[in-house]
């Protein structure tokens, strides 16, 4: 596979989907949607025990 291939695939992570569409929807710089993302993602994973691997899915 070709790296610019790669870069991409590397590139479509939930994560950066979800700062991207923020960012877009409210004209906030990217680094303030990346750490409010940041913030938020801490919160889940320390409060609600949400940390998950890659590839893994939480059924509740």
């Amino acid at each position: 596979m070709k790296q610019d291939g790669i870069e991409r695939l590397e590139a479509k992570t939930a994560g950066k989907a979800i700062v991207e569409k923020l960012q877009s929807d409210f004209n906030v710089s990217k680094i303030v949607v990346r750490t409010l993302f940041e913030q938020m993602q801490m919160h889940f994973e320390n409060f609600y025990d949400q940390k998950k691997e890659t590839r893994q899915l939480r059924v509740i």
